[in-house]
């Protein structure tokens, strides 16, 4: 098996060198190459870049043996340029660890998820993988969990793309859906007559309700959502199936 990993906090960050060591524990003997955003690309979402030049650069290898680049562009143009430029025929795309979890609506922003997208699309399988802010404690324990299950359960090759966010000392695993982040934002002045965000998040965790990921993690367990790129509403689009006809006129 083929496997390409990406991020969206650069080649730099400290969890991808951690998710590559991860990788070549869980993927023995598995091809595994490095393809990740020269500088930190947070929140750039499903972005792609369409006018400017793109350039790539050999890095030296994150850890020994395993090929590495990084490009000046996004996580997602990093799984497009793999498979068009280094025509890499990978099996599945590893995008993380995030610096930062991608829960509710974090999921649309996410240029981790964007990477793990933009691999579904190409029907490669993809996972995007994410912790707490400044913390990795947990990932490798439920990482190991994660892939257990990843391994044996065939709802794996049923489905391409995986949300999966590890709390630390995370109980176990949990299939939920996309939740909703309340968040209270403001955009404060500051010198020069600029503007800065600031967000608080305003979610309510439900006692013994596991149903969204924030539930889930936040009650201690690995939030395992599957994710699709099609943003068709079906069930509003089966409510005009008596006008289909007429809808083209």
């Amino acid at each position: 098996m083929k496997i390409l990993i990406t991020n969206d906090d650069g080649i730099a960050s400290p969890n991808l060198k951690l998710l590559v060591e991860e990788a070549i524990k869980h993927f023995p003997g598995d091809e595994i190459i490095v393809l990740a955003p020269a500088e930190e690309q947070s929140a750039v979402s499903h972005r792609i870049n369409i006018f400017g030049p793109i350039y790539l650069n050999e890095e030296r290898d994150i850890v020994e043996g395993i090929k590495t680049y990084s490009i000046n562009s996004t996580p997602a143009d990093c799984v497009k340029f793999a498979i068009h430029s280094l025509h890499y025929d990978f099996d599945l795309c590893l995008s993380g660890i995030n610096n930062g979890l991608n829960l509710g609506e974090d999921i649309v922003y996410s240029g981790t998820v964007g990477a793990a997208l933009e691999a579904a699309m190409y029907h490669k399988y993809s996972l995007a993988l994410s912790c707490h802010f400044y913390t990795t404690e947990g990932f490798q324990e439920g990482f190991e969990m994660f892939l257990k299950e990843y391994h044996s359960n065939p709802i794996y090759k049923e489905h391409l793309m995986w949300n999966v966010n590890f709390p630390p000392n995370p109980k176990g695993l949990k299939y939920c859906y996309q939740g909703k982040n309340d968040y209270q934002y403001a955009y404060n002045l500051g010198e020069k007559e600029a503007y800065y965000p600031k967000a608080k998040k305003g979610f309510v965790v439900k006692e013994n309700e596991f149903a969204t990921d924030l539930d889930c993690f936040h009650q201690g367990y690995v939030s395992i959502t599957p994710l699709t790129y099609d943003m068709t509403a079906y069930d509003i689009l089966k409510k005009t199936k008596p006008f289909a006809k007429d809808a083209s006129k």
